[in-house]
């Protein structure tokens, strides 16, 4: 839908609520470091403790499996829901994750745990799950204003790194407040927001997706084409001529869905088609980056049985195991390494840092990845990933500190350098799919945690030998990857097939 047919006091009226229900609901999930001392305080999974303590190995172990399937969940849903997306359009996509969200913290505030009956785990996968649905319906109103659609995407993915907060904040006025108010309270209290989001979305929320119309390319004749050059014939294969007349054909792939389109801002060409012609320009930025387009001209079967995508998903898997596994773990890791005391402190440091770096970095991810060569950036993420890993196994405080500081960092960068590259790489026509597939199996290898858990626990709570096989598969994946991209770069061209013509 053409986003001017709406007055523009409603559609900033959109967004604005838009950047406040992401900012409360979007990766509310990842806020688990700041919500386990509560979580411990009040006693969960303490049935798993003998001699009638709160907390001990089962229990923690029990609470880190359930943000391990949060995770995994959240990860893994994304494909799921923008196909839905594509479906039922914004409105009713985000209404269904508002009541998916809203059923899993009531179930969350039941507290109740009777053997596979948990409503702690049910409940909290249910919140990854709507806060998913809510937060990919929101990007397309990046197009509600197009001269501020980066400002407004820029916002909403502000929103996300930062909607631990909540809990963050929770966590502070419990302690504060002598354990008030309780898990429960607060859980039911915050049904209300989602109940919020379902009456504005039913009173003032667009039901189509709005998208950014661009006007066809002027009429291009046979002599124009065969001046072209390499690299533009290659970054159009799509595009075929009618003697003058331009025709659009679509991809033999269907064509890309919704969460593409919205994701990155992509225009279309008024047959409902997305022109590679025009989006090559969104991506590359001028700056000549040439992995732009290195699957453009490729079937979803061959993009997916490829070796690019399996060299980034490699990256990827290994990528969300290390932050994960240390979001799920950052206190008992910082106790290892340096004391009980000191370790409360630099959580707490973490649980601040890490949403107020996602705001922070913003402005810094999009310049680096708008106005230099991807390879530049994965060079940058190699240095940061080494740099983390031996920085978090030196038992000294000081390391640990700058170790945290280093991943706050690095997270925004990481999540916004791989959906860059993947629409890089693999274009548009199919990256909604490419994406939601390797974010789907990324989600299974996720599981992984919670054997990374138990071993940890089984050999003393040392966190070193896990810690430093995810820095060496890390290295080896980043270093993969990094070849991939120098060696298609050295080559000094897109190795597309073309028409003649």
């Amino acid at each position: 839908m053409n986003a001017e047919v709406i007055s523009s006091r409603k559609r900033l009226g959109q967004v604005g609520a838009s950047i406040f229900w992401c900012f409360t609901t979007a990766g509310v999930v990842f806020g688990y470091p700041a919500l386990k001392p509560v979580l411990v305080d009040s006693a969960v999974y303490s049935e798993l403790c003998e001699d009638g303590v709160k907390y001990c190995a089962a229990s923690d172990t029990r609470m880190n499996f359930m943000f391990t399937v949060a995770t995994v969940i959240t990860n893994g849903s994304a494909l799921a829901v923008g196909s839905m997306l594509d479906w039922q359009g914004p409105r009713s996509t985000t209404i269904a994750g508002a009541m998916v969200f809203l059923l899993g913290n009531f179930l969350f505030g039941v507290q109740k745990v009777n053997g596979v009956f948990d409503t702690y785990l049910i409940g909290y996968s249910l919140i990854a799950l709507g806060s998913v649905a809510i937060f990919l319906s929101q990007f397309h109103l990046s197009n509600a204003f197009p001269q501020y659609s980066g400002v407004i995407l820029a916002a909403l993915t502000g929103a996300f790194d930062s909607s631990s907060v909540p809990y963050l904040i929770y966590r502070e006025v419990f302690f504060k407040l002598g354990e008030r108010p309780s898990l429960r309270t607060f859980f039911w209290l915050y049904t209300l927001l989602p109940i919020a989001i379902i009456l504005q979305q039913i009173l003032a929320g667009p039901k189509e997706i709005y998208v950014r119309t661009v006007t066809p390319d002027p009429f291009v004749t046979l002599a124009d084409d065969d001046d072209l050059d390499d690299l533009a014939r290659a970054r159009s294969p799509r595009r075929v001529y009618d003697g003058e007349q331009p025709v659009y054909t679509p991809s033999a792939d269907p064509v890309a869905s919704g969460f593409s389109r919205l994701s990155y801002n992509m225009p279309t060409n008024p047959n409902g088609y997305v022109d590679e012609d025009e989006n090559i320009e969104i991506l590359d930025h001028g700056k000549g980056d040439l992995v732009v387009g290195a699957m453009f001209s490729k079937t979803l079967k061959e993009q997916l049985s490829s070796d690019w995508f399996w060299i980034i998903c490699a990256y990827l898997f290994v990528q969300m195991l290390r932050t994960n596994y240390y979001l799920a773990t950052v206190q008992s890791q910082l106790e290892y390494y340096t004391d009980a005391l000191l370790a409360d402190t630099l959580t707490r440091a973490f649980t601040v840092l890490l949403p107020l770096a996602g705001i922070v970095g913003i402005p810094f991810v999009g310049k680096l990845l708008d106005t230099r060569p991807t390879i530049e950036t994965s060079w940058i993420l190699l240095v940061f990933g080494v740099s983390f890993g031996i920085l978090t196994i030196i038992p000294r405080t000081v390391p640990q500190l700058i170790g945290i500081g280093v991943l706050v960092f690095n997270r925004p960068l990481l999540y916004t350098y791989l959906s860059d590259l993947f629409a890089k790489v693999f274009g548009f026509q199919t990256f909604g799919k490419v994406y939601g597939l390797a974010m789907t199996l990324s989600g299974i290898v996720g599981l992984l945690l919670t054997p990374f858990d138990i071993f940890t626990k089984d050999h003393g709570g040392n966190f070193t030998p896990i810690n430093i096989a995810l820095m060496i598969a890390g290295f080896v994946t980043n270093v993969g990857l990094t070849a991939k991209l120098y060696f298609h770069v050295r080559k000094g061209r897109i190795a597309l097939p073309y028409d003649d013509h």
